[in-house]
């Protein structure tokens, strides 16, 4: 498996390199009035991807830090219910057996 995914990797590295090997022409960008800049289409396209993969990332990383500590926060409580409760035995059995 190690193999094969090593393979697809290569091939789309390679697919990658020929086509900003084809694609290696400059480009003048106005961000904004009086500035002009010029780059290569690739690095300009790299640059587009990444802007728009940074805010969905921040987004993932935020809601799963969120979720973590949401569920580090109930655990916490389930044990203090847990040891605050005399008549609650030590191990839960399976849900099955209710």
């Amino acid at each position: 498996m190690q193999l094969l995914k090593l393979i697809v990797w290569t091939l789309l590295a390679a697919l990658i390199a020929m086509i900003c090997a084809n694609n290696w022409t400059p480009v003048t960008v106005k961000p904004w009035p009086g500035v002009e800049r010029t780059v290569m289409l690739p690095a300009l396209i790299l640059g587009a991807y990444l802007l728009g993969f940074m805010p969905v990332t921040a987004w993932h990383l935020g809601s799963r830090w969120w979720l973590r500590r949401k569920i580090s926060r109930v655990d916490r409580e389930l044990v203090d219910a847990r040891a605050n409760d005399p008549a609650a035995p030590a191990s839960q059995g399976s849900i099955d057996a209710v």
